[in-house]
């Protein structure tokens, strides 16, 4: 009702994760996130650490057009690394917390604490190497954070590109 009348609200939703708990697999709100990620005028964030909840938090105390959902794990999170420019962008929705030198091969997509198994994925791929036509090669990858969901970064990076053309964002 809240996403429905616009109402200014900040929701938070704890003991989210995949991991296994003390209970078992009581607590995988699969469901619920993507529920709650396609509703109107809901704005449905799920940190990957102590640094995004407190944006996502500041998000939603200063968001004044619907309410905020944030998804918070029970889990002890690394914190990630990032530049100036990484934490400008984690309000935007999402960005690019690894990455590599050119186009990449491969890309992790994670959201809350699955960023960190994104993270240690993108390390182990680091030393492997594939087979190409000249040889072996390092495999180009990156990690992107998507803690505000997929839908809110493309249309952020459509108006970026709406912009950059002069055609503004339609």
């Amino acid at each position: 009702m809240a996403a429905l009348m616009k109402q200014r609200q900040v929701m938070v939703y704890t003991h989210d994760s995949i991991g296994l708990g003390e209970d078992g697999p009581t607590h995988q709100p699969v469901e619920q996130v993507a529920s709650l990620r396609v509703t109107p005028n809901m704005s449905t964030w799920r940190p990957c650490d102590q640094v995004e909840s407190a944006i996502a938090w500041k998000y939603g105390v200063e968001r004044q057009d619907g309410p905020t959902a944030l998804i918070l794990s029970r889990q002890n999170l690394a914190q990630q690394e990032r530049t100036a420019e990484q934490l400008a962008n984690v309000a935007r929705g999402g960005y690019v917390l690894k990455d590599c030198a050119g186009q990449p091969e491969l890309i992790f997509i994670a959201t809350g604490s699955e960023v960190e198994l994104a993270v240690a994925a993108w390390g182990q791929t680091d030393c492997r190497r594939r087979e190409g036509a000249r040889g072996f090669h390092a495999v180009h990858r990156r990690v992107r954070q998507a803690g505000c969901g997929l839908s809110r970064i493309r249309t952020a990076e459509s108006r970026d590109r709406a912009r950059c053309r002069g055609s503004g964002y339609r």
